[in-house]
């Protein structure tokens, strides 16, 4: 009965598990078929989606109509809401294929699209790869097909990025697959491509060929083919007149893709590479073809707000329609142009040059540009925006005193001594004269342009502080380095044969201290201009900007430029610079620093030649004093300007220390644009403080203090000094005073002298005045002065003897002898300096007695001699010119 029950309950097991099986594996199944029908239902929805996303894209795809690639509608730019030029108005000569030479054919084969021939609108691989490189978030550029580009450049837009850049990208590819591949043999497709770009000097290869060459394009050569070919990329940045240096590694780039595809031997590269930019194009010559309708005075401002409008969006407003509004004011631009043209102001000679940048300190906005004299044609070197130059002392502001002030709380009367002194590794560093004048408050440094103290100033913050105080303002310091073979260019390393290849520059954390007094690669006017407005606009700084707004004619589109604005130091660091440029602008640009009456802040800076130089070019037969360039930064509450005064090229001349050619350029500038009267606003985070001079803003004024040596010092607020100062102290009485009766009628009067004064003892200044020294300046060499100027002030201690009211004599003893008349008499002993009665004590008196005296006629008597007049006599009550005289 057991085994009947055991074999029963097994065969209900198995039949348990064997049900349980089937459940599990109809679960996986159900798992599966989902799964699957998942994976199916989406490769429909893909499928259906892409079919969706492509018939979008032939839907909205424009009409292909070859009479588009050679007219388009006028770019309008405006200023003031008139208009200042009117711009794509083209002129072109069109060349047919066989007009083509073969090497220019090649050049733009091997640089733009190499498989050319071989394709129908799409070069799949180049397509995909890079198509990859951007859903990964690369740089998915470079796989558009000559044909593409044809469709980019006129029908769709440069987009590059997010859903509208997808769109336009397929947009092109379906144009060159379906519309221009079926419809064009190849060779009427190049014809397209070369006749319908506009290259940076005129529409198609042949106008610009004869603009940069001054031939035919049938007759260029291969190193004139490259160049050419390398314009289609980016026809602004590579102008070789303004950008020599890029178009060179862009026309490298090309030789070096033509020898790699095959169509050049390596005999023909190198030959090829030697002959530079700048030895085959020609001299800029006056280009209206480029220009279009621009009043010259207008003509660099609209060359500049092209080149932005291409930076901002991708688009030239050559091939683009667009209705352009600038932020030029006309009457600045007028007035800039007039003196650039030699109308309003009388240049030294027909070489020298100049730059000038006016910018809104409120908003960033570029009013007004002076890009060189006599400018007659477009897309020529723009000297405001465009150049790097030394700026010599206009750095000081930046990169000295300012990171002091934000990051060390200094007050603008910290003490720093101007004496001899050195760099770090050991190369002595001088002032412009070759003097030292001592010790003095970085108001009066900067104001007199001293470099020791600036460098002490540069020495005093970190470099990580001083990096991000300058770069905050949009200045370029020498911090960034290229590995070997690239060329740096603002933050990025190019390789200089492959301009395509672009990386980050390396970075590095530390300044040269040559930065100090502006010794680094440089600034252009408008970097500076805009640096210097920071300072006007309460410690923001805005991105210089030359346009506000773009509407695109065809579609009414508008595209508003946004600029950068933060904050990049406290308004006490903007207002305490500020102060201490008002006066220097009235000490510095003498006699040109009345302008209109206006409170305005400016610095100016002068850069020099070496020896060899020099020597080179014989400047010494122009001047005793050349100097390379001349600067001048400055601002009011409305308008920072900043301006260049020198020569493109060494050979071409130099400029004179004593000239003050940059300082006269910048009155005649000022006067029509600094024309409000209204002052700087001091804000509540400074405090101003009369304190004593030479105490480097440590110490107040006590009630003795002369009042020419009351000075106003500026504060970070919570900063300011509570201490009186004791240098002007009533000096103490003498104490033990008593006499000794000699009986010969005379009588030795002794005391105890008085302990050190402050004035004179150096433990005491270093513990009030010296605790913050700096480098150079130790507590001990600050005392030291101090106690050494003192001294020159005040002379020596004495002490002044009375008796009954009446000066015997001055002595530096703790005794002296009196002689009088038998009896009592009151003796008085007054502690004094003697050099300075301001500082006399009230005196120590006592009784003495006298005895032994001869008796003696009336007439024989002393004269009565008035106690002032004695003083007086042996006094300075100004001290002002010895203590000066002491620290020179």
């Amino acid at each position: 009965m057991s085994k009947i029950k055991k074999k029963t309950n097994d065969v209900k097991q198995l039949h348990s598990n064997t049900t349980k099986s089937k459940k599990k594996s109809n679960v996986l199944k159900g798992i599966l078929y989902t799964f699957l029908l998942f994976i199916f239902l989406g490769i429909i929805a893909i499928c259906i989606g892409i079919t969706g996303f492509f018939v979008y894209i032939a839907a909205h795809a424009p009409t292909f109509d070859e009479e588009r690639l050679y007219t388009s509608e006028p770019s309008v730019i405006y200023a003031n809401d008139k208009v200042i030029a009117t711009i794509g108005t083209e002129d072109r000569v069109l060349l047919t294929y066989d007009e083509l030479p073969e090497v220019l054919v090649n050049a733009i084969i091997a640089t733009e699209d190499s498989r050319f021939f071989q394709h129908h609108g799409i070069d799949l691989p180049r397509f995909l790869v890079a198509s990859a490189k951007q859903v990964l978030g690369g740089h998915g550029g470079g796989a558009s097909t000559l044909t593409m580009q044809i469709s980019k450049n006129v029908y769709t837009s440069k987009e590059a990025s997010g859903f509208e850049g997808i769109v336009r990208k397929f947009t092109d590819v379906y144009m060159a697959v379906f519309k221009i591949e079926p419809s064009y043999s190849k060779e009427e497709i190049m014809e397209f491509y070369v006749n319908s770009f506009f290259l940076g000097s005129g529409y198609g290869v042949e106008v610009t060929s004869k603009n940069y060459f001054g031939k035919s394009a049938k007759d260029l050569n291969l190193a004139e083919a490259a160049m050419i070919a390398g314009l289609f990329q980016a026809p602004g940045a590579y102008n070789p007149y303004t950008n020599p240096e890029d178009t060179e590694s862009r026309r490298l780039n090309v030789l070096y893709l033509m020898n790699r595809h095959g169509y050049i031997t390596e005999e023909e590269y190198d030959i090829a590479s030697k002959m530079t930019v700048e030895k085959i194009v020609k001299e800029n010559q006056k280009n209206d073809i480029a220009s279009g309708k621009v009043d010259p005075d207008y003509q660099l401002f609209v060359d500049m707000v092209i080149q932005d409008v291409v930076e901002k969006t991708g688009e030239s407003p050559y091939t683009k329609s667009m209705s352009i509004y600038t932020t030029m004011d006309i009457d600045m631009q007028k007035h800039l142009s007039d003196i650039m043209n030699g109308k309003a102001y009388k240049w030294q000679n027909d070489k020298v040059q100049g730059g000038i940048a006016v910018v809104d300190v409120k908003s960033g906005a570029i009013t007004a540009i002076g890009g060189g004299r006599n400018v007659d044609s477009a897309n020529t070197l723009n000297r405001a925006k465009n150049i790097r130059r030394q700026i010599g002392s206009t750095s000081k502001p930046l990169f000295d005193y300012g990171p002091a002030i934000e990051y060390l709380n200094w007050n603008t009367g910290t003490m720093l001594n101007d004496t001899r002194y050195s760099y770090s590794n050991g190369t002595n560093i001088n002032n412009f004269d070759g003097r030292y004048v001592g010790w003095n408050s970085i108001e009066e440094h900067l104001k007199m342009s001293r470099n020791v103290p600036a460098l002490k100033t540069f020495q005093a913050t970190s470099d990580a502080d001083k990096i991000k105080f300058v770069t905050s303002l949009g200045l370029t310091p020498d911090i960034y380095s290229c590995n070997e073979g690239y060329r740096l260019k603002g933050k990025k390393c190019i390789n200089k044969t492959n301009s395509s290849d672009v990386v980050d520059a390396n970075q590095s954390s530390t300044l040269r201290e040559t930065h100090a007094i502006g010794g680094y690669e440089g600034e252009s006017p408008l970097t500076l201009a805009s640096a210097y407005a920071a300072f006007a606009n309460g410690g923001y700084y805005n991105e210089p900007y030359s346009f506000t707004k773009i509407v695109y004619n065809d579609t009414g589109d508008v595209f508003v430029n946004k600029t950068e604005t933060k904050q990049v130091m406290s308004d006490s660091t903007a207002y305490m610079i500020t102060h201490m440029l008002q006066e220097t602008a009235q000490y510095g640009s003498s006699p040109y620093k009345n302008i209109n009456g206006v409170k305005y802040a400016a610095k100016t800076g002068t850069t020099d030649f070496d020896n060899d130089t020099i020597k080179k070019y014989n400047y010494y037969r122009y001047t005793s004093t050349p100097v390379k360039d001349l600067w001048v930064a400055g601002y009011n509450t409305e308008y920072a300007i900043a301006l260049w005064y020198g020569y493109d090229n060494n050979k071409d001349g130099c400029n004179s220390l004593s000239s003050y050619e940059n300082q006269r350029l910048f009155q005649t500038v000022a006067k029509k644009i600094f024309t409000n009267k209204s002052d700087f606003k001091m804000p509540s985070s400074v405090v101003e403080v009369v304190t004593e001079k030479g105490t480097s803003g440590g110490l107040l004024p006590s009630s003795n203090t002369p009042s020419s040596y009351k000075v106003k010092s500026y504060f970070v607020s919570g900063t300011e000094p509570n201490k009186e100062s004791t240098r002007f102290k009533t000096l103490d009485n003498v104490s033990g005073l008593s006499s000794t009766d000699n009986g010969d009628g005379t009588a030795t009067i002794t005391w105890t002298a008085i302990a050190t004064p402050d004035a004179f003892n150096q433990n005491y200044i270093i513990n009030a005045l010296a605790k913050n020294a700096l480098p150079g300046d130790t507590a001990r060499s600050y005392s030291s002065r101090f106690v050494s100027t003192n001294k020159g002030m005040f002379g020596e201690v004495v002490y002044n003897v009375y008796l009954d009211n009446v000066l015997q004599g001055t002595t530096s003893a703790s005794s002296y002898q009196v002689a009088s008349g038998n009896g009592t008499h009151r003796v008085t002993v007054k502690t004094a300096y003697s050099k300075y009665s301001g500082c006399t004590s009230s005196g120590s008196n006592a009784e003495i007695s006298i005895s032994g005296a001869s008796t003696i006629t009336p007439d024989e008597t002393e004269p009565n001699i008035d106690e002032n007049d004695s003083e007086n006599s042996n006094s300075n009550d100004n001290p002002e010119n010895e203590s000066n005289n002491q620290e020179n």
